[in-house]
């Protein structure tokens, strides 16, 4: 959960009596982006006039009245839910306090409405529990009500569009609440008959199509976010929730949220019973990849963006494709581990070519899984980084033959390589901030912002040291030999033989005037490559099209960019 200001603090404490799956959904409602949903309302806080209308408009006989009509239209077929819809606009058009409260006060509106349905407050958990579809289907039938009178041309529609990014987020969380939580509640949502009446009598197929309809609105609305005002006021982290809550049922690591037939799902509870997940459509995969590409990747979130693409076994992912990453992950270990044999055993039975030879299994590997599970799969693989560390490795190849000869591992070169990789953390440790923005929370949340930040930019400069360590492997040991000034002497550096003299020149030459270069230690040749490649694909991220290096590795889309 999101760092909350503190005047939010007891929004989601709601009363004893309300089913548990409404208290999960309240509070979805007042977390994320929802933690600054009244901020600020009437120019006064939590007491002042804002809260005045809410109670008001709660305690109202008209706004009961509303709602009961459209609970009797979704329970009796001879009652029009268009009428009950209408009601609701009339009331909204002369009282308009009346729509505010479930625009800001979402959990408030949830805690009275099993008061007005005559919920009785005396009924055992297990009763409670099972009033909950029916109370969820009033809710959904009054916030989608909300959603199309704000999309009117009446006045009152015109005053309250300006909340339109809220009220698009309430209505998807709302919708999409049954397709969450599959056989997590009892009774569950495949077995209770309520989804089929939210919007009139035996309308099931209606729910799908408007909490597809919903997902679409709020999730073109949360590519713009910094465009809405009211959201500078959440935390830096509170975007992620929204795109959590978008994309997946649960965790990032879970299943993707599928907005299918539930009647297709077994019945699954809290008995441990196996539950079918349905396969959903394209739609729904294509927007957790949106997630990991605009949201995920850009923010720098590492850790979920490598949860969301490989999450945990039976959570809708190929196995494959964790397999994939296990080899990535072996071949770049043995790689490490090889040029560190090399470097004790001074290149000795080419062992460096050994570890050269790991690296481009890599890089293989990495090949055959994009090729096999396209974009999505490479994504937290960070590909920006080797293809921009080239760059560096060109350079390295370019510099004349001095900057490796006699180079010794020690604390000066250690230092220097030290010094150069400093200096992209510090500039991805800006990069993660800048596109984190928004309010840090006093107190306690402060530091733990700050520690996410830090933790974040680490984890984007290790990958990229890795990325760089095998570039640098590859290019020092097999490319830099056949291309740079002075290539064979740089080759005994990798095959542990004497230094010989350079193709085509005495040695007694010009003995006085520059003496035959020797290499210096491999181990600190390649230390410093390493973190020239690193700088070099993080600092030149501007010639790709000034998008943080994060970001996948391509440079057409085929879509209107945010």
């Amino acid at each position: 959960m999101s760092e909350t200001h503190p005047e939010h603090g007891d929004r989601a404490a709601l009363g004893p009596s309300l089913p548990s799956m409404l208290v999960a959904l309240a509070e979805r409602l007042t977390t994320g982006l929802g933690a600054v949903a009244d901020a600020g309302r009437d120019g006064a806080g939590r007491g002042g006039a804002a809260s005045g209308n809410d109670a008001a408009a709660l305690a109202g006989e008209e706004l009961r009245e509303a709602v009961l009509q459209v609970d009797r239209a979704q329970q009796d077929e001879g009652i029009g839910y268009r009428q009950a819809g209408e009601g609701l606009f009339r009331l909204w058009e002369e009282q308009p306090h009346t729509a505010r409260v479930l625009v800001h006060r979402p959990e408030a509106f949830i805690a009275w409405l099993p008061r007005v349905l005559r919920v009785r407050p005396d009924l055992t958990e297990e009763e409670a529990e099972a009033q909950g579809p029916s109370v969820w289907c009033v809710l959904a039938g009054t916030v989608d009500a909300l959603w199309e009178y704000a999309q009117g041309d009446s006045a009152g529609a015109h005053r309250i569009r300006r909340w339109e990014p809220l009220i698009a987020r309430m209505r998807f969380l709302v919708l999409a609440e049954p397709f969450r939580d599959l056989g997590l509640w009892e009774p569950s949502w495949a077995s209770t008959s309520a989804l089929g009446r939210v919007f009139g009598y035996d309308t099931g197929v209606e729910l799908i199509r408007r909490a597809r309809e919903a997902r679409e609105a709020w999730r073109a609305h949360l590519g713009g976010y910094q465009s809405v005002p009211l959201f500078d006021h959440a935390p830096p982290f509170a975007v992620e929730e929204e795109v959590r809550a978008l994309a997946f049922a649960s965790g990032f690591d879970g299943r993707p949220l599928v907005l299918a037939d539930l009647a297709q799902c077994e019945q699954g509870g809290r008995g441990g019973a196996t539950l079918a997940v349905p396969t959903g459509l394209p739609a729904d995969r294509a927007v957790t990849e949106d997630a990991v590409e605009h949201h995920l990747l850009p923010r720098f979130a590492v850790v979920e963006a490598w949860a969301a693409v490989v999450g945990r076994p039976g959570a809708w992912r190929a196995k494959g494709q964790a397999l994939l990453f296990g080899a990535v992950l072996g071949t770049a270990l043995l790689a490490l581990v090889s040029a560190a044999v090399a470097a004790l055993a001074s290149g000795a039975l080419g062992s460096w070519y050994l570890a050269a030879a790991f690296a481009g299994a890599a890089y293989t590997v990495i090949g055959a899984g994009t090729l096999a599970y396209g974009r999505r799969w490479a994504m937290p693989l960070m590909l920006r980084f080797p293809a921009a560390a080239v760059v560096g490795l060109i350079v390295l190849v370019a510099f004349h033959p001095d900057w490796w000869t006699g180079l010794s591992l020690g604390w000066a070169s250690a230092g220097t390589a030290l010094l150069i990789a400093a200096a992209p953390f510090g500039y991805l440790l800006t990069q993660v901030r800048n596109h984190n923005s928004g309010q840090v929370p006093e107190g306690g949340g402060r530091t733990r912002v700050r520690g996410r930040v830090v933790a974040r930019a680490a984890l984007a400069t290790g990958t990229g040291l890795a990325h760089a360590f095998l570039v640098a492997l590859l290019g020092m040991v097999l490319v830099a030999p056949v291309f740079s000034e002075d290539g064979d002497r740089l080759r005994t550096a990798w095959t542990g033989d004497a230094a010989a003299p350079s193709s085509g020149a005495s040695t007694e030459a010009f003995p006085a005037a520059e003496p035959p270069r020797r290499p210096g230690s491999p181990a600190a040749i390649l230390a410093l490559a390493t973190s020239v490649c690193l700088a070099a694909g993080v600092f030149s991220q501007i010639l790709w099209d000034d998008k943080p290096v994060t970001a996948p590795l391509s440079h057409q889309r085929w879509r209107s960019e945010r």
